[in-house]
Order: structure tokens, then C-alpha cells, then sequence
């Protein structure tokens, strides 16, 4: 692309060389060749310019094969033409109960321990306490899934920080058998935020099986 610096030389080049070759001007040919220049200064081009650097902690490299560097802390982006990666860290859990069958009818409200894990990537969930912590400010989605036996009650509580969030419950009925609930929330979620499942006084699952589970996975960082 030409830029207008570039263009005006060479248009006030032109100008120039035909009022030579053509005699003495009617007009003042700076006055055309200034109001040509504001003209020119006038177009409207887009400022675009960014800096970046590398911030990874220390050495970085020896790969086995070719790797993009990726700058992640930007300097400047003027006109947001640089993408930065988005460092988001993995966080994932899943578990289930493994306690051996029907699980609850407790006098007073506990929390459900999800005691056998199916996946827990950067092990924020912790299957001893049945709590997830939040390692990042960010955007999460949970999950929990329940089965029960047609004559207990089933009732759980997806709480944060000691705050119900969602719930799933079903009434003991003699017409079936068994039954099966489930619910999901986007959740919020401060550094050290505390997410966990609780089973409500009085009522139960089935704690054997992959029935009855747990699961949360980061989305996106704040």
C-alpha cells in the first residue's frame, strides 16, 4: 500500500514539473500543493502496533519438535491485532461414590463424599472431604447426578461456601423401584471459593456403581 507521505511526493513532483513546462501558474502552486497535503493528512488510517514478551517463569524450550512461541504478556496492542494466548489453566474433576450400596438416612446433614475419582485434572477436588476448591477466578460448571431406591427420599444440595447453588430431590414413592435425579449450574467462582454436595438429613443414594456422581470443570479464567 502506498502511504500518503510517499503519494504526495510524487503527486507534488507532477505539479510542479507541468506548471514549470507550462509557463508561469494563475495560482500559487504551494497553496495547491499544501491543500493536497491536508487532504492527504486528513485519510483515515488505522493505528495498529503491540509489544509482548514471554512470561514463563524461567527457561523455556527443548522441545522435540518446532513450537510456536507464544508472547503472553502484552505490553501494548493498539487496535487489538495481537492475540495473546489465553493462559487457562485445566481444571476437571469427575468422581462417584463407592460405599457399597444404599448410602444415607444420617440423623443430621453431612457432606457427600464422591470417594472414588474418575478424573481430577489439577487435583482441585478432594475425594477425602468431597470438596472442590476453586484453584482461579472464573467461570465453572457443575454438575451431580443421584440414584436412589423408590422408598428413600433422595435430597442433595449443590452448595458454595454454604450457600445452596441448585438441588435435586425426589419423594419415596411405592410405585417404583428406583429412581434418578440429576441438575447443573455455571457457577462464578472467586479464588478459594469451596463447592461440595450435600446430603440432607434423613435421606439417601445409591453409593456403589456409577450412578451417583459429581463433576466441575473450569471454562474460562477471570
Amino acid at each position: 500500500m502506498t502511504s500518503p507521505a510517499l503519494l504526495l511526493t510524487f503527486i507534488s513532483g507532477l505539479t510542479v514539473a507541468h506548471y514549470a513546462a507550462a509557463g508561469p501558474p494563475e495560482f500559487d502552486v504551494l497553496k495547491e500543493i499544501n491543500a493536497l497535503k491536508a487532504a492527504l493528512e486528513a485519510i483515515d488510517v488505522p493505528k495498529v502496533a503491540f509489544s509482548a514478551r514471554t512470561s514463563k517463569g524461567g527457561a523455556y524450550g527443548n522441545f522435540q519438535g518446532d513450537t510456536t512461541l507464544t508472547y503472553n504478556a502484552v505490553i501494548t496492542n493498539v487496535g487489538d491485532a495481537y492475540n495473546p494466548p489465553t493462559d487457562v489453566p485445566k481444571v476437571a474433576f469427575s468422581a462417584r461414590t463407592s460405599k457399597g450400596g444404599p448410602y444415607g438416612n444420617i440423623q443430621d446433614d453431612r457432606t457427600l463424599t464422591y470417594n472414588a475419582v474418575i478424573t481430577n485434572v489439577g487435583y482441585a477436588y478432594n475425594p477425602a472431604t468431597g470438596i472442590f476448591t476453586a484453584p482461579v477466578k472464573g467461570l465453572y460448571y457443575f454438575t451431580f447426578f443421584a440414584h436412589g431406591g423408590g422408598m428413600d427420599r433422595i435430597q442433595l444440595q449443590l452448595k458454595k461456601d454454604g450457600t445452596v447453588v441448585a438441588e435435586i430431590h425426589d419423594h419415596p414413592s411405592n410405585a417404583d423401584t428406583a429412581d434418578n435425579a440429576g441438575n447443573a449450574v455455571f457457577l462464578e467462582l472467586e479464588q478459594g471459593n469451596q463447592v461440595y454436595v450435600n446430603l440432607v438429613a434423613k435421606t439417601a443414594v445409591w453409593g456403589e456403581g456409577f450412578v451417583t456422581t459429581f463433576s466441575g470443570v473450569l471454562l474460562s479464567k477471570s
